[in-house]
């Protein structure tokens, strides 16, 4: 059995990822709410998810913490994004500036190598374990 590819290895990563961001944002009984339109959900239902302001597509940004909020499925898939909320909660929490930073950022080149892949994978399901164990939460 080979490595995996950059692909599957990208999967995983998202799905620890989005548990990270999902268990950051939960309240002690595991419940989040989403950024764009309030709603409120258990951290781990199947409705809440890991929205994105700037694309997964763009490497640069894909794992950072800035670009990922918890979303509901409705903003996150069906209105994709909630954009204009989005942008608006964004310039709130952050200020304007921050829009200029996502550009920015944004245009960055990044590969990943599988190392690379392996190794943050190892790292995110750390934080997850981690967070997890702070919050008094099961991912079971």
């Amino acid at each position: 059995m080979g490595l995996p590819t950059i692909s599957s290895l990208k999967k995983r990563c998202d799905n620890w990822f989005s548990k990270k961001i999902r268990l950051l944002y939960a309240d002690g009984a595991g419940f989040v709410v989403c950024y764009t339109c309030g709603a409120r959900m258990f951290w781990k239902n199947g409705q809440a998810q890991c929205g994105h302001y700037v694309s997964r597509q763009y490497n640069s940004l894909r794992y950072h913490e800035k670009n990922a909020k918890v979303q509901c499925m409705n903003c996150n898939v069906w209105r994709r994004g909630n954009y204009s909320s989005y942008v608006a909660h964004l310039v709130r929490d952050e200020g304007a500036e921050i829009l200029e930073w996502f550009e920015i950022e944004r245009k960055k080149m990044r590969k990943f190598a599988v190392r690379d892949l392996l190794k943050l994978e190892e790292q995110l399901k750390k934080e997850v374990e981690t967070l997890l164990i702070n919050k008094n939460l099961t991912d079971a």
